[in-house]
Parts: C-alpha cells; structure tokens; sequence
C-alpha cells in the first residue's frame, strides 16, 4: 500500500444519491477499493433526502466492517444550482477541500455524463460496471410509491436496518 502523499496513494471519490444505500453502490465502492487505498463516498442532497448519509454510513459498516477506516462518507447539501455533473463534482471537491479531506485523485462512476466533466477536474476516471438490474432511479420510485422492489434491491443483511430506520423515521414525521 501506498504512503499518503506519495503520488502512488490514490483515493477514490464516488458522488451518488444513496436513496437507499444498494448493492449498486456496495458493488461501486468495492471496486474503487480494488484501485485505490481510500475511498470518499458522497451523498448528494443529503439534507433533503430521505436518506441520509449516516444510514448509508451504517449499512455499510454493517456490510463491510474490515474496510471502513478505508471508506469515508461526506454529504453534500441540496443545491438546485447544481445542474451539471461538472458543476456537482466541483463543489464536491469544494467542500471536501473545506472539510480538510485528502484530496481524491479518482473519479468512479457508472454513467458518461460524469466522465468528461471529472477528466476536466484533473481526476482519473474509472466506469465502473452497473448491476444490470439496478437502476437507483427505479429503486427510489419503488420506495417512494410503497411496493417492494427496492427491498430485493439492497443487501439483504440490512434489510432489517433500513426498515427500522424508515418506521423510526415515519414516526418522528408523526409526532
């Protein structure tokens, strides 16, 4: 491994929106482990979302407790300025700058609107395969409409975790 500084340590950086943590994203940050020797997974709109970053922070930890001093999670907040992936990526940067973080050298992604904008920002991009059977749009819409595909979708030893949270949630919306 790598010594911090070194041009040889990498870090990774992941920007997604986490609602709910998957096994799309599991998958994503296992690869960026394969190449890199940190990792920052960044929940976009995490102070709008119904999910936010510490419920993906603790199924993760759930998931993979070997390797979470490896792995760091950030939110960034909701901003409808943010329009274009180069736009989101640079604040991310930002404010990860700010927050004193090591600076990523990596870019992972699954989609190509995101591969120009992070070459132009000086990160080295790596597509990462997308579960065939993961669209994180369509898990979202399965949450948000009630039925139950989002439960198939995430890791099933958390299952039970996110349904937790989500009825401890529901109740505080209640009170």
């Amino acid at each position: 491994m790598a010594i911090l500084g070194s041009k040889d340590y990498k870090i990774g950086l992941i920007i997604a929106r986490s609602q709910p943590f998957h096994n799309g994203h599991l998958r994503a940050i296992t690869e960026a482990l394969m190449y890199c020797d940190e990792v920052i997974f960044s929940i976009r709109d995490y102070d709008t979302a119904y999910f936010d970053y510490n419920i993906a922070q603790k199924v993760f930890r759930e998931l993979m407790g070997g390797v979470v001093n490896k792995v760091s999670f950030f939110g960034i907040t909701n901003d409808p300025s943010l329009g274009t992936p180069k736009h989101v990526i640079e604040r991310t940067l930002k404010r990860l700058e700010e927050a004193r973080y090591n600076k990523p050298t990596h870019f992972f992604t699954n989609s190509e609107l995101w591969v120009e904008p992070a070459k132009e920002l000086q990160l080295h991009t790596v597509r990462i395969a997308t579960l065939a059977d993961h669209n994180s749009d369509e898990i979202y819409s399965s949450f948000i409409n009630g039925t139950d595909l989002w439960k198939q979708k995430v890791p099933h030893s958390v299952l039970e975790t996110l349904e937790s949270y989500i009825a401890t949630k529901n109740r505080n919306a209640n009170k």
